[in-house]
C-alpha cells in the first residue's frame, strides 16, 4: 500500500511493504536449512516541477504551441533507479486531459503535457481549471503508478491590471451560465435566456491622488522613536560615533553609515552625542537595524542604557540598561550574506528608577580597520518583534529645505562671496521662474566659470551638499580646494564611488537636458578649503543655474537664502511666494492684506494697510485699532510733553491728556516731569471725547472713543513721588474706594497699573436710560525688577 508523505513541488512516496524474498529450502528433521535472501527496500518515487501550470489567453484557452514537462526519479535506498523502470506507458483514465508525453531518461521519467491535450469545458469553452494524467511503470514484477496535476490560470481571461502615473485600473470579469435559469434577473443584473452563457464585468479604478493620500496617512503614524535614522544630516538626532554619512551607495533611497575606524563604531542616541530616549515603564520596545561587513566578517550589537533624563549622560544606573545589561546581543555578520536584519526586544520594568535611554547601534571593538560596517535604517518601535512592519521616520522628523551657503546665485552678480566668474550670464535664457543662467565654452582651455569663497563657515568633518542643474556636451568637474594638501571627501550622484583627495574633484558627463547633478563633501583634516568652483573642462561646453551649498548629506530643493531652514519642503515654494519667510526663529509675513479664514472659508480677521491706519485690523465682530494697530510707545520725562496736553476740562491747572492721535492708547508711561512745587502732575486719562464722555454725540467723538474699548495702559511708576492718576466722574469710577474723582489715587513708585478701558450702561437720572459710558478699570501689582 502507498502513503503519499508530501505534496507540492516535490511528491514523495513511500512503500511501506517491501518485495518478499524466496524462503530457504527446509532440511532434514533436526536440521535447519539455510535462511532465504532478504528482502530489498521499498521504492521512493520523487515528483519534482508539479503541479504543472498553463496560462490561458484572452479567451480563456491554454494555447496548443504551449507544454509543460514534470519529472518523475524512482528511488531505492537512495539511489537513482529509473533504469530499472521495464514497462512505461499513461493511463487512459486521466482527469480533464489526454495522454501525456513519456520520455525515460538515465535520471527520470519525463512527463510533457502540451496545451492541446488540455479539455476545454463543453459549455464556457475555455480550458478546464484542474485535472491530472496517470503514469504507470513496471520494475521487476510489480506495477507502479504515479499521478502528475495540473492547473489552469484564468487571470487573463477573467481580470486585468492596469495602472499609469494617474490612476490605478482593476477589472474584474465573472462568467455564468444560467442553465435552467428562469428568473429574469439577480440583485438587479439581468440573466439571459436558458443555457446561455451571461458575463458580468466590474471594474474598480483609483487615482493617483487617491492612493497618495492612502499612503500620506500611512506615513504620517510614524512609530520610530529614533530621530534622524534616514542619515540626512548630521544634527537631526542621530550621532555618529567613528562613523560617516555616504550618500552614493543608499539602502532602500536612504542614506547609509559606515563605520569604517578600528576601534567600536557606529550610531547612538543620547549619552551625550544628542537627546536621550524616552521609554514607558512596563512596556515592551523591539529595536532593528541592517547591517552589512564590506569584506570579512564582523560583530554587531545593540547597547541599551539608563540616563536620569532626556539631557543627563552620566547613565546613573551604571552600564546596566532595562534588559538587565546593556548590550541586548552580539550577532556575526558575514560579508557573503550582504544586508544583515538585526532585531531585539525587551521590557521596562514596571519599577523602573528611570524612564530615559540611551541607544546605541554599534561594531565591536574586536572588528578591525578592515571590517567595514555599514547600517541603515535603525528603528525602535513600542511593541514585540510581530508588531515591526518595516522602517520609516521618526515623528520628529520633517522634511527641510536647507539654506543656500552661496551669494548671488540668482543672477550670478560678482559680490559678496562669488569672488570668480569667468563664465558669460546667458541673456536670453533662464531657468526656474526666472533664474539666470551661466554658459562657457572651453574651446582652447578650461574655463573656471563660477567660484564662491567658503572658507568662512566650512567646518572640520561637516557634511556639505553641493548641488546645480546644467546640461551641456563634454565634462563639467567641481572642486573644494584652497590649494594646500588638503583631505576632502567626496561622492556624487553619477556613481557609486568615494575617494578622499586633496581638492574634493569630481566630474560629470553632461547631457543634452537639463539635469541636477550633486557632489557630497567632507573635509577631514587638519586644513580647512576655502572655495568651492565649477570648471568647464576644456573642449566642452557647459550651462550651469541654480547652484546650491548647504550643510548637510542630502539635497534639498534650491533657495536663495543663506541661513535657516524652511520645514516640510512641499509647502515651501508656496509659502515663500506667498512671502511668509521662516529664518531664525522668526516668520515673516510680507503681503498688503494678510487674511485669517475658519473652517467655512470666512474670513475672520484682515490686517491691511489701508492708506490712513497703516497695519489696521479688522474682525467680523467690529473694528479695532490702539494695541493692535500701533506700536508701543514709552514715555519718560523727557519725552512726556510730546504725547500729553494740558487739561482744558476739569479745571485743575496741572492735570495732563494724553493726545489720542499721537499715542495710539497702546503705550507704557514710566516716569512724568515734576511742577515747580516738586510735586507730580496729575494724569487724567480723559477718552478721545470732551468731558463728560457719554453718548450721544454726533461729531464722531463718541465712535473714536469706543476704538479704545479693551485696551490696556500700562502705567510703570519709576518717580521717587509717585504718579497721581485722576479722572472724570464719567472715566474713572473704580479708580478709588470712594468711586469719586475727589480722591486721586497715588501709583507708588515701584509699582505697576494696569488701566483696561471698558464700557457699561449708566441709567443715571441725568442722561436717558439705557446710555453707556466709557471708562477705565485699575489692576495694580509690585513692579518686578
Amino acid at each position: 500500500m502507498a502513503t503519499i508523505l508530501a505534496i507540492g513541488f516535490i511528491t514523495i512516496v513511500e512503500l511501506k511493504d517491501g518485495e518478499k524474498g524466496d524462503r530457504g529450502d527446509k532440511g532434514d528433521k533436526g536440521d535447519r536449512g539455510d535462511d532465504g535472501t532478504n528482502g530489498k527496500d521499498a521504492v521512493e518515487f520523487i515528483v519534482s516541477n508539479a503541479p504543472l501550470v498553463f496560462d490561458t489567453d484572452e479567451n480563456g484557452v491554454v494555447s496548443a504551441s504551449v507544454s509543460k514537462t514534470a519529472t518523475i526519479q524512482v528511488m531505492r535506498s537512495g539511489k537513482n533507479i529509473t533504469s530499472e523502470v521495464s514497462n512505461l506507458f499513461p493511463s487512459n483514465s486521466n482527469m480533464g486531459c489526454g495522454k501525456p508525453t513519456l520520455t525515460k531518461q538515465t535520471g527520470g521519467i519525463d512527463v510533457t503535457i502540451s496545451g492541446a491535450s488540455i479539455n476545454k469545458d463543453s459549455t464556457l469553452g475555455v480550458s478546464v481549471t484542474s485535472g491530472y494524467v496517470i503514469v504507470y511503470m513496471a520494475i521487476g514484477s510489480t506495477l507502479y503508478s504515479q499521478q502528475i496535476p495540473f492547473l489552469v490560470n484564468l487571470a487573463k481571461f477573467t481580470g486585468t491590471i492596469s495602472a499609469d502615473n494617474k490612476k490605478l485600473r482593476t477589472d474584474y470579469t465573472e462568467l455564468t451560465n444560467r442553465v435552467g435559469a428562469v428568473e429574469t434577473d439577480v440583485n438587479g443584473i439581468p440573466i439571459k435566456t436558458q443555457g446561455e452563457l451571461t458575463k458580468y464585468t466590474s471594474t474598480i479604478e483609483q487615482t493617483a491622488r487617491e492612493i497618495s493620500l492612502k499612503v500620506s496617512t500611512a506615513v504620517v503614524e510614524r512609530r520610530n522613536l529614533l530621530p534622524g535614522s534616514a542619515f540626512r544630516k548630521q544634527g537631526e538626532g542621530c550621532g555618529f560615533m567613528k562613523a560617516k554619512i555616504l550618500c552614493s551607495q543608499k539602502f532602500e533611497g536612504t542614506n547609509i553609515a559606515l563605520a569604517d575606524k578600528p576601534q567600536a563604531g557606529g550610531l547612538c542616541w543620547g549619552g551625550g552625542y544628542s537627546r536621550n530616549i524616552h521609554v514607558t515603564k512596563g512596556k515592551r520596545y523591539t529595536l532593528t537595524f541592517m547591517a552589512r561587513v564590506l569584506s570579512g566578517s564582523a560583530d554587531v550589537l545593540c547597547e541599551i542604557r539608563w540616563e536620569k533624563s532626556a539631557t543627563d549622560a552620566s547613565h546613573p544606573a551604571g552600564y546596566a540598561g532595562p534588559a538587565g545589561s546593556a548590550t541586548l546581543g552580539v550577532e556575526k555578520i558575514q560579508s557573503a550574506e550582504g544586508w544583515h536584519l538585526y532585531q531585539r526586544s525587551f521590557t521596562v520594568p514596571a519599577n523602573a528608577a528611570y524612564e530615559w535611554v540611551a541607544v546605541w547601534c554599534i561594531k565591536s571593538n574586536s572588528s578591525t580597520a578592515n571590517q567595514q560596517v555599514c547600517f541603515a535604517h535603525p528603528i525602535l518601535i513600542e511593541g514585540d518583534a510581530k508588531d515591526y512592519v518595516s522602517w520609516g521616520l521618526s515623528p520628529n522628523d520633517y522634511n527641510y529645505i536647507g539654506g543656500n551657503l552661496l551669494d548671488n546665485t540668482r543672477k550670478f552678480a560678482k559680490a559678496g562671496n562669488l569672488t570668480r566668474m569667468d563664465a558669460s550670464v546667458v541673456t536670453n535664457v533662464s531657468y526656474n521662474n526666472g533664474c539666470s543662467v551661466i554658459y562657457a565654452n572651453a574651446t582652447s582651455k578650461f574655463i573656471e566659470m563660477a567660484q564662491w569663497s567658503v572658507a568662512p563657515f566650512i567646518k572640520k568633518d561637516e557634511d556639505y551638499m553641493f548641488s546645480f542643474v546644467a546640461k551641456g556636451s563634454g565634462t563639467l568637474s567641481v572642486f573644494m580646494w584652497n590649494g594646500s594638501n588638503l583631505s576632502i571627501f567626496a561622492e556624487d550622484s553619477e556613481s557609486a564611488t568615494t575617494k578622499t583627495g586633496v581638492d574634493g574633484a569630481r566630474s560629470f558627463n553632461l547631457t543634452s537636458d537639463w539635469k541636477r547633478y550633486w557632489v557630497h563633501w567632507r573635509s577631514e583634516g587638519t586644513g580647512l578649503p576655502n572655495y568651492a568652483l565649477i570648471r568647464c573642462v576644456q573642449g566642452c561646453k557647459a550651462w550651469v543655474t541654480i547652484p546650491k551649498l548647504e550643510v548637510g548629506a542630502t539635497p534639498t530643493d534650491w533657495i536663495e537664502g543663506k541661513s535657516g531652514y524652511v520645514e516640510d519642503s512641499g509647502l515651501a515654494a508656496k509659502m515663500l511666494r506667498t512671502g511668509i519667510d521662516i529664518e531664525n526663529g522668526k516668520i515673516t509675513a510680507t503681503a498688503d492684506t494678510f487674511e485669517v479664514q475658519d473652517n467655512r472659508g470666512n474670513i475672520t480677521a484682515r490686517i491691511t494697510d489701508d492708506g490712513f491706519f497703516t497695519g489696521s485690523i479688522y474682525a467680523t465682530n467690529g473694528y479695532f485699532d490702539g494695541l493692535v494697530r500701533n506700536r508701543k510707545r514709552v514715555i519718560t520725562k523727557e519725552n512726556f510733553y510730546e504725547y500729553f496736553e494740558k487739561d482744558t476740562y476739569s479745571g485743575m491747572s496741572d492735570a495732563y491728556n494724553p493726545i489720542w492721535e499721537k499715542i495710539g492708547s497702546n503705550f507704557v508711561i514710566q516716569s512724568t516731569p515734576e511742577d515747580a512745587d516738586g510735586a507730580a502732575m496729575y494724569l487724567q486719562l480723559a477718552l478721545p471725547t470732551a468731558y463728560p464722555i457719554t453718548h450721544p454725540y454726533t461729531d464722531g467723538r463718541y465712535e473714536r472713543a469706543r476704538e479704545v474699548i479693551g485696551n490696556t495702559i500700562i502705567i510703570r511708576c519709576e518717580n521717587g513721588n509717585g504718579i497721581t492718576l485722576y479722572g472724570t466722574s464719567r472715566t474713572a469710577p473704580n479708580w478709588d474706594s470712594g468711586d469719586y474723582t475727589g480722591y486721586p489715587y497715588t501709583l507708588k513708585s515701584g509699582y505697576v497699573a494696569y488701566l483696561t478701558c471698558k464700557v457699561k450702561n449708566t441709567g443715571s437720572s441725568s442722561e436717558e436710560s439705557g446710555y453707556e459710558t466709557i471708562y477705565w478699570e485699575r489692576v495694580v501689582r509690585k513692579a518686578l525688577p
